[in-house]
């Protein structure tokens, strides 16, 4: 389905989407207030805590997985060139263990399995003018996209906080490397933070290095990428090297979208 933007007026732009400004404001490191926004002029981000609890996703989590969470980072995303709202979702854990220490074979190929710090996306797009949930893309194996369609019966999703309507989508999450699977029962809520407010503290600490910065600041882009990576990267390469083979948890997903 082509979703076109809506006019000005159906949009929405009122004074609550002026108020989202202070909230890009508020960010303490030491570039201008917007200036990363700027990258992508048909966009708006803002974090209004409510609105983006509406959407949160669901998490079925082994208690290691638990121990590891920091919290979910989120923000809402709006566009001028599509008419879905997107409700981004980084949930960060203190780090992932992976399996080069059981295959010692396979040497480096495998020593970025394992990692301090893990990010973990998933994108929820929203018809706002339903507040139905339209579109799910979020990382089905190292940042390796998964789609998922609210209206398969094998994708579960929950009502909660948008009454009468089921907004919360239930995601498997896969220990030890954190990606997502259609989960058979019923998750619970991580902590929420907004994502505009540790958006440059990431960037500086690395979290950009080697993933696609539209993937990440336009994510209306994964409605169509393959992954969250630089496809520059050996991660990307390796990653779809490790998918072909089998290796650090591709035995383990659901049908990725590899392009």
């Amino acid at each position: 389905m082509n979703h076109l933007r809506r006019s000005f007026l159906r949009s929405g732009a009122t004074l609550g989407s002026i108020l989202t400004i202070p909230l890009l404001s508020g960010r303490s490191v030491g570039e201008e207030a917007g200036e990363w926004q700027e990258e992508w002029p048909s966009l708006t981000y803002s974090f209004n805590r409510a609105e983006v609890e509406r959407y949160q996703p669901l998490l079925v989590a082994s208690r290691d997985a638990r121990r590891k969470m920091r919290a979910m980072y989120g923000m809402k995303v709006q566009s001028d060139s599509n008419d879905l709202d997107c409700y981004v979702y980084w949930m960060q854990y203190t780090h992932q263990d992976g399996s080069a220490e059981t295959l010692e074979w396979l040497g480096d190929l495998l020593a970025r399995d394992t990692h301090l710090w893990d990010h973990e996306p998933s994108y929820i797009y929203v018809d706002p003018d339903t507040n139905e949930v339209d579109r799910i893309v979020c990382t089905g194996y190292h940042h390796f996209a998964l789609e998922l369609d609210p209206d398969d019966e094998n994708v579960l999703m929950s009502e909660d906080r948008v009454p009468g309507v089921e907004t919360h989508v239930n995601l498997d999450v896969v220990s030890p490397w954190h990606h997502y699977r259609t989960a058979d029962r019923e998750g619970t809520y991580a902590e929420l933070v907004s994502w505009l407010e540790k958006r440059d503290a990431w960037k500086d600490n690395g979290f950009y290095d080697r993933t696609a910065t539209e993937a990440i600041e336009n994510p209306y882009s994964m409605l169509d990428r393959d992954s969250w990576w630089d496809e520059s990267t050996w991660d990307y390469r390796f990653g779809k090297l490790w998918i072909q083979l089998g290796l650090g948890g591709a035995r383990e997903t659901d049908e990725l979208r590899i392009l």
